[in-house]
């Protein structure tokens, strides 16, 4: 694939996964309640995924405003979750470093979103630019 082709796709995805992570350093002890935790409600948990939804539907959308060929929401889905999932490794193995303060369940709160939000990554970019 010529580099021109992957490379917006590349920047958005770390683009992304700054914002993310930056945010969660600010206010992820505040959303990310232990999985124990009576403060952690399906609802609660729902609502943070639907607002991740919405989020990275906006991010494909835009994405597929610099990327107009019919493949643009598939290659941002898979060079964004390959590159994020990368990237969350590194954070993960330097958790003290990205993360401080956080318990470790906290760190699994953060592990259960990252599934489920990397799930919607693969799904949303292809139907976000379908049209």
């Amino acid at each position: 694939m010529p580099r021109k082709k992957w490379l917006p796709a590349l920047s958005f995805a770390v683009g992304v996964w700054l914002v993310v992570i930056l945010c969660f350093r600010l206010f992820g002890q505040t959303l990310l309640l232990p999985p124990a935790s009576a403060g952690l409600s399906p609802l609660r948990f729902g609502l943070l995924e639907a607002v991740t939804a919405i989020l990275l539907y906006l991010v494909a959308w835009c994405y597929g405003k610099v990327d107009r060929s019919p493949e643009a929401g598939r290659r941002f889905a898979v060079i964004g979750t390959a590159t994020g999932l990368c990237l969350d490794t590194f954070v993960f193995w330097n958790h003290e470093l990205f993360l401080p303060g956080w318990s470790p369940d906290q760190l699994l709160s953060f592990a259960v979103w990252l599934c489920f939000a990397y799930a919607l990554y693969l799904i949303i970019p292809p139907l976000a630019n379908r049209t």
